[in-house]
């Protein structure tokens, strides 16, 4: 950290970070949404680290000051860690597990080992608040742009007039048996969030824990792999990370990012009328546990693992258009759980149209036979009391609402009108097909005419059919 915030406080060194008043001038120019560099980039950012640096620099020139990786400081990050990154992100996890391992055990599988896996281990927003309740996390810093009062994705603390450190941290037991793709799983939620606040991801450190006498080390070696190849694939380095000994696999990363002041994208900056924008599918919590039940074939595998693996590139653009006015990932807590922390940061209150919801086509008959995770009851027990269910919206349907999310899309609010249609497009383009409007932030007075229900107070969700 203080390597980071040591180079952070050389502003000569991110001058390409950040190019001062011209910058800002040409990124204001460039974010209309219809902007077809923009969405060309963001269409293509996974194809590889050096091609990603390309297009960025040679299809969105307004905003390639934002794009670190030829500069001073990052050459400075790793030439100060190379070595330090290849032990702690895979020779130290190798060696930290690899004295004292039978060479004919059995396969071990990894979800067997853990009590939860993915975003559903996250503790219930409930107990979460009845935790945190008066401790003071916030001392008054001038500086904290985004803290823990609105629950968002991550901090963002301000360097200077034109540069915004973003900062997060995530980690969970193992979702799926197979290491590599647990890793890339893993990876690919904890850069989300720099992404859902709209900024880009500069590096990243593992965190680590595993069972050091259950788990050979090649088994850990293959976890941490998959995590590198995610970040590789974001443009990232895996710079190091913290390794320790502990009865349940965890692993995840955290992720330092940077944005514009200007281009930072809270989930509590909603604003009445906004068009609600889903840019992935439901249904991972109910496919994972089919997972573990041997209810689902590989193609459905295939596919939710592709799902999370996407890397949520667009919120990147996304952070740079005017009419995109917060964005949030949903996780954990679900669609229902997240958009709430929208609602009440906001104080607005959602109509969301369950039928208009994406979901996975596996995830349907899953939920209909009631296949689904402990969080799904967790969720709902801890927020249900907020949303307001319509008559005619299935019980099912409502599930997959609340069904926790690993590594999920992003959720906006975006101006109405041609404008989310605009948004909408792109995002299709940018390569998530399924992305949908699925409903909208209103007034409480407004929200409270749908469908002739008693008045909706701000901070709450009414779901249609």
């Amino acid at each position: 950290m203080q390597s980071l915030l040591g180079i952070a406080a050389r502003t000569g060194r991110l001058a390409s970070l950040c190019a001062g008043t011209a910058t800002q001038q040409a990124l204001a120019a460039s974010t209309s949404v219809s902007h077809p560099a923009v969405w060309r980039w963001a269409a293509s950012a996974a194809t590889g680290e050096q091609q990603q640096q390309q297009r960025w620099q040679q299809q969105w020139p307004a905003a390639a000051s934002w794009r670190p990786a030829e500069s001073t400081a990052a050459r400075s990050l790793s030439s100060s860690s190379a070595a330090a990154a290849a032990a702690a992100a895979a020779g130290g996890a190798g060696t930290a597990a690899g004295e004292g391992q039978g060479q004919g055990q059995a396969p071990v599988k990894l979800t067997q080992l853990s009590h939860g896996g993915g975003c559903g281990c996250k503790i219930a927003p409930a107990k979460l608040q009845e935790i945190l309740k008066g401790v003071q996390l916030d001392f008054g810093s001038p500086e904290l742009l985004v803290g823990a009062s609105t629950s968002d994705d991550a901090a963002v603390y301000r360097l200077s007039p034109d540069i915004a450190l973003i900062l997060t941290t995530d980690f969970f037991m193992p979702i799926v048996d197979d290491p590599r793709d647990f890793g890339r799983v893993a990876a690919a939620n904890a850069i989300s969030d720099v992404y859902a606040m709209g900024g880009r991801p500069l590096l990243a450190l593992s965190v680590l824990g595993m069972p050091i006498n259950k788990l050979p080390a090649a088994v850990i070696s293959e976890i941490v792999a998959g995590g590198a190849d995610v970040c590789r694939q974001a443009g990232i380095p895996l710079a190091g990370g913290h390794s320790i000994d502990s009865p349940e696999p965890i692993f995840g990363l955290v992720v330092a990012g940077a944005a514009h002041p200007a281009a930072i994208r809270a989930n509590s900056t909603g604003r009445a009328g906004d068009v609600l924008i889903l840019t992935k599918p439901l249904g991972v919590g109910a496919m994972t546990t089919a997972i573990k039940k041997g209810l689902l074939d590989e193609a459905g595998y295939k596919q939710v693992i592709g799902t999370m693996t996407q890397l949520n590139t667009v919120g990147t653009a996304l952070g740079q258009d005017p009419r995109v006015h917060a964005i949030t990932d949903v996780t954990g807590f679900g669609l229902l759980g997240h958009l709430l922390e929208v609602c009440r940061g906001s104080g607005l209150t959602a109509v969301v149209d369950a039928g208009a919801v994406p979901v996975m086509a596996p995830a349907v008959p899953l939920a209909q036979r009631g296949v689904f995770p402990g969080a799904v009851s967790r969720n709902w027990d801890s927020y249900g009391a907020a949303v307001r269910v319509e008559p005619g919206v299935e019980p099912w349907r409502r599930d997959l609402l609340v069904d926790p999310q690993t590594s999920g899309g992003l959720l906006l609010a975006v101006e109405p009108g041609r404008a989310a249609e605009a948004v909408l497009a792109a995002v299709r383009a940018a390569g998530f097909g399924q992305a949908a409007v699925v409903g909208r932030l209103e007034a409480p007075a407004a929200a409270a005419a749908v469908g002739g229900g008693a008045a909706a107070a701000a901070g709450t969700v009414v779901l249609r059919p």
